[in-house]
């Protein structure tokens, strides 16, 4: 997706891949936190991806995907 984006010159705010985990399983939260920042976006500036907890900030859970400022936010 980020290379078709890159393609057409769209910025990183045109799409947002927001993850919000319920639960508390260690796999799962080890694998979320991969999609969030192990996948090399940040190193491109197309940082898309952001995971937060259920019980964690709203705006976060709204924006976090889309913002740097929000995605930065700890959980």
């Amino acid at each position: 997706m980020v290379e078709k984006m890159r393609a057409h010159k769209l910025p990183k705010q045109h799409v947002g891949i927001q993850f919000i985990r319920f639960g508390d399983y260690p796999q799962a939260i080890a694998d979320l936190k991969h999609l969030d920042y192990g996948l090399g976006l940040k190193d491109i500036a197309m940082d898309i991806v952001d995971t937060t907890s259920w019980n964690g900030n709203v705006w976060k859970q709204m924006l976090g995907a889309l913002n740097e400022w929000y995605d930065d936010d700890p959980d």
